[in-house]
């Protein structure tokens, strides 16, 4: 029983931790909270389905959904950001915050506020392991999430460009000190960003309606790399698994009724009692 709720959690955290690294990737580098990374992932969800419109593929969908959201993410750096980099920070985030509202009122007048479907790509028949039953959707999201993640961290690893937003992420000063182009590994970064909450849309449409208010995921991946530490990246996985299983525990030894509250929850006893998160750092700031 306890194996089968574990791994249930697995699928939920798996969407939450690829939210939570958007967050996490832009908080690092810019010291931004992006309001608006419910709303990427409800675009990855739209253009999920405008592109199955077309008869086309699943991993032809996948791909151009995500690729297309990847340049939503660049669009929304140089259209938005650039502009105010001279700006104060808070002035940065209350314009991501308008900006959801504004994709948000966008997708309403194209497709209306209406709930849409996307056909299940995965096979019907469920995987069983002994007493574990595993539906082909929770089957395939974790997959793919893990297979993301692990592509993530091997190109932050491994790449000169990976290395040069690492480094970024780390220290901006020293970053451009090394000749490191500071403009273009922003760009990057919210294209990145843009793409794992797209990726996140993608994958969430074949188990939940389609609309403009699916965006409100985001609330839990918040919660979720809060509780890893919202300054570190692997803190957002992990934090982003653990409220996945924290969730699924609470539904069934508690009560499904607060499921959906008990992120917040966590965001608040977090908050109170370890601020910097599971992995992350306190930072002290000097006047």
């Amino acid at each position: 029983m306890i194996l089968q709720i574990l791994v249930s959690g697995l699928t939920s955290g798996a969407i939450y931790a690829l939210i939570a690294l958007g967050f996490v990737l832009i908080y690092k580098s810019t010291e931004i909270v992006n309001f608006a990374q419910g709303e990427l992932v409800m675009i990855g969800a739209y253009f999920a389905l405008l592109y199955a419109s077309f008869h086309m593929p699943y991993y032809f969908i996948f791909l151009f959904a995500a690729i297309s959201a990847f340049i939503v993410g660049i669009l929304i750096n140089n259209l938005v950001c650039r502009p105010l980099i001279k700006a104060q920070h808070l002035s940065v985030v209350i314009a991501t915050f308008a900006l959801s509202f504004l994709i948000r009122s966008l997708i309403r007048l194209i497709w209306g506020s209406q709930y849409y479907s996307f056909a299940s790509p995965f096979a019907e028949k469920t995987y069983k392991f002994g007493d574990l039953v595993i539906s082909p959707q929770n089957f395939w999201i974790t997959v793919i999430s893990l297979i993301i993640m692990l592509i993530f961290y091997l190109f932050f690893k491994f790449t000169k460009t990976g290395k040069s937003m690492f480094a970024t992420a780390q220290n901006q000063e020293a970053a451009s000190l090394m000749g490191i182009s500071i403009s273009k590994v922003f760009m990057l970064i919210w294209g990145i960003s843009s793409g794992l909450a797209a990726i996140s849309g993608i994958l969430l449409s074949p188990i939940s309606a389609i609309s403009p208010y699916m965006g409100i995921i985001a609330i839990k991946a918040f919660a979720a790399a809060v509780l890893g530490g919202f300054n570190s990246l692997p803190g957002a996985v992990i934090g982003g698994f653990l409220l996945g299983i924290i969730e699924n525990i609470s539904a069934i030894y508690i009560s499904s009724a607060y499921k959906d509250i008990l992120a917040f929850l966590v965001l608040i006893v977090v908050l109170v009692f370890k601020p910097a998160g599971i992995l992350g750092t306190e930072t002290i700031r000097r006047a």
